[in-house]
């Protein structure tokens, strides 16, 4: 009886805590009946530092999570797509030119032949500035071309040298040229945009007698070269022509299968188209012919 209560008064001290176990103290013979027949006191709580060690999970026990494969965008045929357009249209850029003023083809007025005369203009003109740059370096002209800053530092507007100047032939063969500036302000300025310019490249000399007077002393390109780079700018506007004609003679067929047209109106409107590109096409071969003319008398 004595052993059962010896055991009771352990378990209430251990269920009351650990401090309660130091103030009850059995004897030797009772703690080692006790020890064989009475429960074992739980074990105390682990300490923070075990439990958020025990709480961490290991890299290698955890279940791998299957993520999903992302789609493959279906924009790269799009974007070949775009790519290819925009090529398309940059290459007939220069035939067709985008201008919102510029006539469109009607079927309901066929005849009308004012978009092709557009598109022949806008050729023409752009030909004609690749022309001039084909000029012959001491040529006047080429020298008027050179864009002047007056005022470098407060980033000015540019202007043609022959707004600022006058430009004049200054001896035989064509090789000295006199540029005379207006206002001596513009001298300076004159003198730095002719020496940047990689058509010249050279330093104009002042003259002693008058300040505001330069010259030019260049030799000019040779008259082969000229030529052949002139023949290929009028090659160029010549196919650019052709493609434009057949660009408006395949617009026609598409009128016809449409029912828009007669199959009469396509063969009048061939003919039509056939005289307007002649008309250029002679245009083109004149100006061909005044070009190398002018480029081998300005070699002698």
């Amino acid at each position: 009886m004595k052993t059962l209560r010896a055991a009771n008064s352990l378990i209430r001290s251990c269920a009351a805590g650990p401090g309660s176990v130091a103030r009850t103290v059995p004897s030797s013979t009772q703690a080692a009946a006790i020890l064989t027949s009475a429960p074992r006191c739980a074990l105390p709580r682990r300490t923070d530092a075990l439990a958020a060690r025990a709480s961490i999970c290991c890299f290698s026990q955890t279940a791998p999570q299957n993520k999903k494969k992302e789609k493959p965008q279906p924009q790269s045929n799009k974007t070949s797509k775009t790519s290819k357009t925009t090529s398309d249209s940059s290459d007939s850029s220069d035939v067709r030119p985008k201008d919102p003023n510029a006539p469109a083809a009607n079927p309901e007025e066929p005849y009308d032949l004012s978009d092709l005369s557009h598109t022949f203009t806008t050729i023409e003109h752009k030909k004609t500035e690749e022309l001039l740059q084909i000029q012959p370096r001491f040529a006047g002209d080429k020298i008027g071309a050179v864009r002047v800053e007056l005022d470098r530092k407060t980033g000015g507007s540019a202007y043609p040298l022959r707004e600022l100047a006058t430009v004049a032939p200054a001896g035989a063969g064509g090789r000295r040229w006199a540029v005379l500036a207006f206002e001596e302000s513009s001298v300076k300025p004159i003198m730095s945009a002719i020496q940047k310019s990689a058509d010249f490249n050279q330093q104009p000399q002042r003259s002693e007698d008058n300040p505001l007077e330069l010259t030019l002393t260049i030799e000019p390109e040779r008259p082969e070269a000229l030529a052949a780079r002139a023949r290929d700018v009028f090659h160029a506007w010549a196919d650019r022509v052709r493609h434009a004609a057949r660009a408006r003679e395949k617009l026609h067929k598409r009128w016809r299968q449409d029912n828009a047209i007669t199959a009469d109106d396509v063969v009048l409107l061939g003919a039509k188209v056939d005289k307007l590109r002649d008309e250029v096409m002679r245009r083109i071969e004149k100006k061909q012919k005044e070009m190398l003319d002018s480029i081998e008398r300005s070699s002698r």
